[in-house]
């Protein structure tokens, strides 16, 4: 595997080498040879992530994406996650983005995040993370009931994973990147669960108390308060963005009527 970055910059610009793992890809089924599948790509996702716009793997991004969609329909959870792995990676890229929007990879994120599966669920959101970044793939997200998903995710993993719930409020940042009325992106009563959710999730007094907790207990609360700080930063500043909305939503709706006197 490709783990050290000198090594991994190299690699990233071997053609045979990256030819090879496709040529595996195309030719092997998961299910008889998993294996040999997982394993290369783990590969590809060590390549793609050393890759830049000087390497082979940006000169063949379609090609790659191409294989790996077929692939991601296949319903195999590591071979999901594996294949989400590389387009994590590759979703850098816009026109690899666009090549996901057009093979309606958008829906099946959205299906993905319905998992119980921690890892499967953590590796599409990666991905969404970077495809909300195109203001035309938003829409498609939303329309398949992304929205009231990702709250869910929050919802379910949150308190035992504050690193996912950390990339779910970055997805729904995006989602709301271009405008201050989050009334645009997402309806009152989502917004409303979300503030609630975020609201509770911030409250580091009742998280992370200074008394009551035994030496095992606050332990582990001093393991886990850099993950919630990072989370933190992210959700404070979404939630700020809706109760700011929310606000201005609540009193335009409170102001009076204008009404115009006819003769």
């Amino acid at each position: 595997m490709v783990i050290n970055e000198e090594v991994g910059s190299v690699v990233s610009g071997s053609a045979a080498c990256l030819s090879v793992l496709l040529g595996v890809l195309r030719t092997h089924s998961v299910d008889e040879h998993e294996e040999l599948v997982l394993s290369s790509l783990s590969m590809l996702n060590n390549l793609t992530f050393y890759a830049t716009e000087e390497s082979v793997v940006f000169e063949r991004q379609a090609e790659v994406t191409h294989c790996l969609c077929g692939m991601l329909r296949h319903e195999h959870t590591e071979c999901q996650i594996e294949v989400l792995r590389v387009f994590g990676n590759l979703t850098r890229w816009p026109a690899v983005r666009e090549a996901l929007a057009d093979r309606q990879v958008v829906s099946r994120l959205a299906g993905l995040l319905d998992s119980d599966n921690r890892e499967l669920v953590y590796t599409t959101v990666g991905v969404l993370i970077n495809l909300m970044t195109d203001p035309g793939k938003r829409q498609d997200f939303t329309s398949f009931g992304g929205i009231d998903k990702l709250v869910l995710v929050l919802e379910d993993f949150g308190y035992s994973d504050w690193q996912l719930a950390a990339l779910v409020c970055k997805v729904l940042w995006n989602l709301g990147a271009d405008t201050d009325d989050v009334g645009q992106v997402f309806s009152e009563q989502q917004a409303d669960q979300l503030a609630v959710v975020l609201d509770e999730y911030l409250d580091d007094e009742v998280l992370f108390p200074e008394t009551g907790l035994t030496a095992e207990e606050q332990q582990i609360a001093t393991m886990l308060r850099p993950l919630w700080e990072e989370f933190a930063d992210v959700a404070a500043s979404l939630l700020e963005k809706l109760d700011e909305s929310l606000d201005a939503a609540a009193a335009a709706a409170a102001a009076p009527t204008e009404h115009t006197k006819t003769a």
